[in-house]
C-alpha cells in the first residue's frame, strides 16, 4: 500500500468518525424539553444553547455540586 492509499484510508476513517460523532450529538438532543430529574420544562434559551441538556439549570447545578462533592471525598 503506497502513501496515497494510506492517506485515503486515514481520510475515510476520520470522515466515518466525524459522521458517528455527529449522529451521537443529534441523537442526544433533548426533544422533549423536560428535565430528566424534576420533570419541569427546561428553559428554551438553555436548550437553544445546549440542545443536549437533559436537566434544567437548577437540577444541573445541583447534580454538578453533588458530583464535585463526591469527587472530593473519593
Amino acid at each position: 500500500m503506497d502513501e496515497i492509499d494510506q492517506a485515503n484510508d486515514l481520510a475515510e476513517t476520520l470522515r466515518n468518525a466525524a459522521i458517528l460523532r455527529s449522529q451521537r450529538e443529534v441523537s442526544s438532543v433533548n426533544v422533549t424539553g423536560i428535565c430528566a430529574e424534576c420533570d419541569e420544562v427546561i428553559d428554551p434559551e438553555r436548550l437553544a444553547v445546549a440542545p443536549f441538556a437533559r436537566h434544567c439549570i437548577s437540577c444541573a447545578t445541583d447534580l454538578a455540586r453533588k458530583a464535585k462533592t463526591h469527587r472530593s471525598f473519593s
